[in-house]
């Protein structure tokens, strides 16, 4: 078991996608230990200039080491992602690969969860570039907001209050009748990454609508998803796929976990773009193969596409 100096059990499975029977726990202790190499502190700081996600102010008010969820040390949604990845991989393949990404942007990062994105950003986006990270957990956005928010003017959070079983079960709203915090024609660039594969059909059909609304004309969408089509199942058949997506969602879509299905959803290849095409969304390029299924080549562990407001 994995463990931080002076600390608990870290690895603690709570509102978490892992799974024994899903992740070897000797490699998952090699990658959390590598995370932790990454923000180059004995306290669990989240880059060098944050504070250590054990003082939050959600916990109590005499700092002290407690148990950390996977979700506190950049696995949020640990099976999404690639063995042997970058935390911010999916930054790195904005930047240098698309580069859609202007220094200036107004930037949404939707699911944003405990700012993982916004060390790569930080470094990247210029003095006039603003940026906003929604979640539905509270815990996160507080965190966000006093360990990010209170020393960088530029990165600004708001809590959604929608309900979500892995991160606030007691939500006030369902996912599909969401409204983002934001006016019409806001942002430049959305990023919503590992964000749709926990959402099922009418869920996701809303988020693609509220991304729309608040992209400017011709703003882009950089998102990922679990997609399937004839070759994958194929592949799922063959065992050759991380997750076999063989049980449908009541609402649509289908999960590898019928007894928690949000944990891990896809949806067919032709529903998705005929659902970014009734948002008002077109894509810019090909849909890229996930990792997960097999395919060779892929960028990221998820499927990942780009789009644009029309």
């Amino acid at each position: 078991m994995f463990k931080v100096p002076g600390s608990e059990l870290i690895l603690c499975v709570q509102g978490s996608a892992i799974r024994a029977s899903t992740w070897n726990l000797d490699r998952l202790e090699q990658r959390c230990e590598k995370i932790l190499d990454t923000f180059h502190a004995d306290d669990v700081d989240v880059g060098s200039d944050f504070g250590g996600v054990c003082r939050g102010n959600d916990h109590a008010a005499e700092p002290e080491r407690r148990s950390l969820t996977c979700a506190e040390i950049g696995l949020r949604d640990a099976p999404d992602l690639p063995e042997e990845s970058d935390l911010a991989e999916e930054c790195h393949v904005v930047r240098d690969r698309f580069v859609p990404l202007a220094r200036d942007d107004r930037v949404l990062d939707l699911g944003c969860g405990l700012g993982r994105v916004v060390q790569p950003l930080r470094r990247y986006l210029s003095r006039r570039a603003t940026y906003l990270g929604i979640d539905v957990s509270p815990h996160y956005i507080a965190w966000n907001r006093d360990e990010i928010e209170a020393r960088d003017p530029r990165f600004r959070f708001a809590w959604l209050d929608v309900k979500s079983e892995a991160y606030h079960s007691e939500g006030g709203l369902e996912p599909e009748k969401a409204r983002f915090p934001s006016a019409a024609d806001s942002f430049d660039f959305a990023i919503a990454t590992s964000l749709f594969t926990h959402l099922d059909a009418p869920a996701t059909e809303r988020y693609l609508a509220e991304l729309a609304r608040v992209l400017r004309p011709g703003g882009r969408l950089f998102a990922t998803f679990f997609l399937l089509d004839e070759k994958v199942r194929q592949r799922m058949r063959a065992g050759q796929a991380n997750f076999d997506f063989r049980y449908p969602v009541a609402k649509g879509g289908w999960t590898a976990f019928p007894k928690s299905p949000d944990q891990a959803i896809a949806f067919e290849r032709e529903w998705l773009l005929a659902a970014l095409e009734r948002a008002g969304l077109r894509l810019l390029e090909p849909i890229e193969a996930g990792q997960w299924s097999g395919a060779v080549g892929g960028p990221t562990y998820q499927n990942l596409l780009l789009a644009t407001r029309r």
